[in-house]
């Protein structure tokens, strides 16, 4: 990403923690109750939950931009085909990710565009640094 690379490595962390505070603003905008905010503030954990686990990163990596079938993840992975469909559930749970059925296959890719450009940045950073 030329924009990112541009100015260096603190804008990395920059985009990354811009997403979340964009993210956060536009869920807080309205005065909200305690306990909504302790529900959003957990929805939010959960995200960063979901990007802490390496097999989980490890399958966003081999879905990309793409749509996929479990079997080509697995084939991308090295991962056995259980291991893979859990996580692909753990994903789908938070709404990271859709499945489509087409006979016997399920077909899935990445629908919240806030985990690609958080995958984008981090997988950026870390190459950089190497």
């Amino acid at each position: 990403m030329q924009f990112l690379n541009r100015f260096g490595r603190l804008n990395y962390y920059m985009v990354i923690f811009q997403s979340v505070v964009d993210f956060e603003v536009v869920l807080m905008d309205a005065p909200l109750q305690p306990s909504l905010r302790m529900s959003r503030l957990e929805a939010m954990a959960d995200r960063f939950r979901m990007l802490s686990e390496p097999s989980r990163l490890r399958i966003l990596d081999a879905i990309g931009e793409d749509e996929v079938n479990v079997q080509e993840i697995c084939d991308r992975t090295g991962f056995k085909q259980a291991n893979v469909s859990r996580h692909l559930r753990l994903l789908r749970d938070i709404n990271a990710i859709a499945c489509r059925q087409t006979g016997h296959y399920h077909y899935y890719r990445v629908i919240d565009p806030i985990v690609l450009r958080c995958w984008h940045c981090t997988k950026d950073y870390c190459e950089e640094i190497e």
